[in-house]
């Protein structure tokens, strides 16, 4: 072995680089009120439940971090496994302007990740300021 991809490719396994791995959890899509009064949409795989508690974990300076922190809610959104693509779409979009320094290689601003994702903003049940996200036909969150 080399240790190139191409080493670690064989008639049973396929070598993948997505934009962003996600590993071991589900992929969540958060949605968060921005301060222009949009709503902001982002993947996440930094998540899991303790009981009733969701706990999430997001890049300091995330806009869906300093969204959460200015108004404490957030809807997250669990798309079926079907819908990767659409997730994908928006891996490397940020909602946050400018651009973190850290993140400028490898992220664009948008201030229409739905668009671009495909997804369609729902009214959230009780009281989320957030809107659900609506994948492609399919209900993204009961």
């Amino acid at each position: 072995m080399n240790g190139t991809a191409e080493a670690l490719h064989t008639d049973t396994h396929v070598v993948i680089e997505p934009k962003i791995l996600y590993v071991g959890t589900p992929i969540a899509l958060i949605t968060t009120l921005s301060p222009d009064g949009s709503v902001n949409i982002g993947p996440m795989s930094s998540s899991w439940t303790l009981g009733s508690t969701v706990v999430l974990g997001w890049a300091a300076g995330s806009q869906p971090l300093a969204n959460l922190e200015r108004d404490g809610e957030c809807v997250i959104n669990y798309p079926h496994a079907d819908r990767w693509s659409q997730v994908e779409s928006i891996a490397m979009l940020t909602g946050k302007s400018p651009v973190p320094a850290e993140k400028e290689d490898q992220f664009r601003f948008s201030n229409d990740k739905w668009s671009a994702g495909g997804f369609t903003a729902q009214l959230a049940q009780a009281r989320a300021m957030a809107s659900r996200a609506r994948v492609r036909g399919s209900c993204a969150a009961p």
